[in-house]
């Protein structure tokens, strides 16, 4: 089987890349960068192009058209915390999703993969709770990825191929250099820096990138039967227990300053976080629980402080 995966070189796209090159997968990879995620150069079975200034439309030529089953489409500009609200970014990634879904739709491709995000239901239940004093810090990139969503699922109704919508929660693991919330939470957990902190009394579920690796294998290449899937970990928590779990393992010798910070994001309930479809469709398990993933995390930042 072959697929092809835009931002191949991103945190989540060269995991899933090489998750998928391990079991045999063919891969078209495409990305920003003059060349392939140094991970991934050693399979052969990774074929990597640049994407050209004027998008995805001008690949036509060059991807071979045989057997292509999937497009999963990681690339996504201003996924920083620092870059959610730049508002003419966000919206410029719906463009590009349209220039990339165009190509597969050229190429014959049955199945065009996104990944959403979980601010995508925060948004809806703020939008619907209506409160003026209520603040939101993820705006431009929540429309930006609903927007994205409903513009694709309706184009696939009248197209060949088929777009589904896989909402994602709080992705971490070892590689991932960005600033996202437990990342850079351990990061100054080890240096023993205080944390200001809301009540943290929010439910949130934290995915091991290894587990969102299997389950974006199992979307790209098995038979589906709905166009939209939770994964998850199984197991969300109350945002507070996982901070005091992370300072449990490390002996952390700062202080947890919980209720110094108000609350201005969204509570979700327990069951947005439920993985029971994509379980049932497609069997997928999520099998690095919360402590294992986050112990994995403490080892590579340690060597990564070191090295």
């Amino acid at each position: 089987m072959k697929i092809i995966i835009a931002g191949i070189n991103g945190f989540i796209g060269r995991s899933v890349a090489k998750y998928c090159a391990e079991k045999g997968v063919e891969i078209v990879g495409i990305d920003l960068q003059d060349s392939v995620a140094p991970c991934l150069k050693p399979f052969p079975n990774i074929e990597y192009h640049i994407l050209p200034k004027q998008g995805y439309s001008s690949l036509e030529k060059e991807i071979p058209i045989s057997s292509i089953f999937c497009f999963i489409n990681f690339a996504w500009i201003g996924v920083s915390q620092n870059n959610r609200d730049k508002l003419h970014t966000q919206i410029g990634n719906l463009n590009s999703y349209l220039d990339s879904y165009e190509l597969a739709n050229k190429l014959c491709i049955p199945r065009y993969l996104c990944p959403g995000s979980v601010t995508e239901l925060e948004l809806l239940k703020n939008v619907y709770l209506n409160e003026s004093n209520l603040k939101y810090n993820n705006v431009a990139y929540s429309i930006s990825k609903v927007l994205s969503r409903c513009v694709m699922q309706e184009l696939s109704l009248s197209n060949f191929t088929k777009v589904v919508w896989a909402v994602l929660p709080n992705v971490y693991g070892p590689t991932d250099m960005s600033n996202r919330f437990l990342t850079f939470s351990l990061r100054q957990m080890l240096m023993g820096k205080d944390l200001e902190l809301t009540k943290c009394e929010q439910l949130v579920d934290f995915v091991n990138i290894s587990d969102v690796a299997n389950a974006f294998y199992l979307l790209a290449t098995r038979d589906l039967h709905y166009n939209n899937y939770f994964v998850g970990s199984g197991k969300p928590l109350v945002l507070k227990q996982a901070l005091l779990t992370i300072s449990n393992l490390i002996n952390y010798k700062g202080s947890l300053k919980f209720a110094t910070v108000p609350f201005e994001g969204v509570s979700l309930n327990p069951e947005c976080f439920s993985i029971e479809r994509i379980k049932q469709d497609i069997g997928y398990i999520p099998a690095i629980s919360f402590e294992k993933g986050v112990q994995e995390l403490i080892g590579y930042l340690i060597n990564e402080k070191t090295s």
